[in-house]
């Protein structure tokens, strides 16, 4: 949510341009959502489509300039295959720009031979590409042959401070004493007893975020295995995005297993250390924090947030933010060039000679 906020006001904010967010076509509608449901956020500050089943898609070609993917895992093929080739814009035509911005593969590519060939056949017929990780950039240069992808930040980084004060201006929290931000996607009850630690030797509250899925909210707060009688974790139900960014922004440290939990601790300018979450992809946490100087505060296991809990004291930003200054000027130039430039793609293959390599696989 908080990534795709940031790409919609950058495109409407800095460069003017009139969005439409695509509707989930595959999202059953629900009439009463948890507080922590996205179409909170759209309501609010997006013009969001018609739903159409991804077999008439095709549709929105009349009514768009150009079709943009943008950030987080889009292109990993466990989360995007009930999308079939949708994120690789399939059911756009090739008279329309395509761009990509700082979509991942996440993981390394695990399609099978099929959904290879037809999606380097899609990916390739982008006007511009870009991704936020190396996985990703090599899978899609080596792997799907695409010849001019660039790497860039994460569009988080790109949107300023003043949008998502926005959003946290609309929280209604409170917050007396300091704590510290545990925002954990992947708890277990090594994690719970590492949260522990941290408030017992800081002597400051933890303040814990899960993920806010409400069928799986419950269970993953009983996976921290923590002692209600005794526990100083602060378990938080049904957060919102304006409340999430609330308690980014306000507190005193972040630990974390999320790249975005990461991301926004270093937007907020906090201490912070960071478990790589392997599931997730582990080469996105090192894409990120190694051009800028902070690899050293991404670990391993969760026993090391215990031996390393004075990284949580303090974090002098100031080189990180020149190399970060830099990246994020030539991200923001990629993203310009890309919207403005003329349209660039022509076809370098016909749907009759996928079809014959198809049949060649087959």
């Amino acid at each position: 949510m908080a990534t795709y906020f940031a790409l919609h006001q950058v495109l409407t904010e800095k460069f003017h341009l009139s969005v439409l967010m695509i509707e989930n076509p595959i999202k059953e509608i629900c009439p009463v959502a948890s507080r922590s449901d996205p179409y909170f956020i759209a309501d609010e500050f997006y013009k969001v489509s018609s739903q159409y089943p991804l077999a008439e898609m095709n549709k929105l070609n009349s009514c768009c300039d150009a079709f943009m993917v943008g950030s987080d895992q889009l292109w990993n093929a466990w989360l995007s295959r009930p999308y079939r080739q949708m994120f690789y814009l399939d059911f756009v035509n090739d008279n329309i720009k395509k761009i990509a911005y700082g979509t991942s593969f996440g993981i390394e590519y695990i399609g099978t031979s099929e959904e290879k060939l037809l999606s380097s056949y899609n990916l390739r017929r982008f006007d511009h590409i870009s991704v936020r990780d190396k996985l990703s950039l090599e899978i899609a240069r080596d792997q799907f042959g695409v010849k001019d992808v660039v790497d860039v930040c994460d569009p988080a980084f790109l949107c300023p401070l003043s949008e998502y004060q926005k959003l946290v201006d609309m929280a209604q929290l409170e917050e007396p004493d300091p704590y510290i931000l545990a925002y954990i996607l992947d708890p277990n009850d090594l994690v719970g007893q590492e949260l522990e630690n941290i408030a017992k030797a800081s002597g400051c509250k933890i303040v814990a975020v899960l993920d806010e899925l409400p069928e799986v909210w419950e269970n993953n707060k009983e996976k921290l295995a923590l002692d209600p009688e005794t526990t100083k974790v602060d378990v938080k139900c049904e957060v919102t995005l304006q409340e999430w960014l609330w308690y980014c922004s306000n507190a005193k440290a972040v630990v974390t297993d999320s790249l975005h939990g990461t991301i926004f601790s270093i937007i907020y300018q906090k201490p912070f250390i960071t478990l790589i979450n392997q599931e997730r992809g582990a080469q996105r946490f090192i894409s990120l924090l190694e051009p800028i100087g902070l690899r050293g505060r991404l670990f391993d296991t969760p026993q090391q947030f215990g031996e390393n809990i004075s990284l949580l004291d303090r974090l002098d930003y100031t080189e990180p933010n020149k190399k970060l200054d830099e990246i994020k000027s030539k991200s923001m130039s990629w993203l310009e060039n890309a919207l403005f430039s003329p349209k660039k793609y022509h076809s370098h293959c016909t749907y009759a000679a996928y079809d014959e390599r198809m049949e060649d696989k087959i």
